[in-house]
């Protein structure tokens, strides 16, 4: 397989593993010698844009995350009919008689 998912190590299914993440953000300094250097390290950036390349860039980044994720439709469809169906049977459940008395003791 090739592609971003390949290089690294994205998932083949919303099932399988987390498909939690975050994307931070990283302000670098070019010196004159074209070398970076590492400024800081934002955990919550902005994705607000003020020109077409930061609208580019930041887009890139969104498009990425989303591919190395590799959610399907169908798997949004699953994994909504799965947390529902695990809320109506907690909703359903029937409860215990001493829990129910204890719900209206003060």
């Amino acid at each position: 397989s090739s592609g971003i998912n390949a290089e690294y190590g994205g998932t083949t299914s919303a099932a399988s593993s987390s498909v939690c993440f975050e994307v931070l953000g990283m302000d670098i300094f070019v010196d004159r010698k074209l070398r970076p250097w590492l400024l800081e390290v934002n955990r919550s950036p902005s994705f607000g844009t003020d020109s077409k390349v930061d609208n580019d860039i930041k887009f890139d980044v969104i498009r990425t995350s989303f591919q190395l994720l590799n959610l399907k439709p169908s798997e949004k469809r699953k994994a909504l009919a799965a947390q529902k169906q695990l809320s109506q049977a907690r909703l359903l459940k029937p409860r215990a008689r001493n829990e129910r008395k204890s719900q209206f003791n003060v």
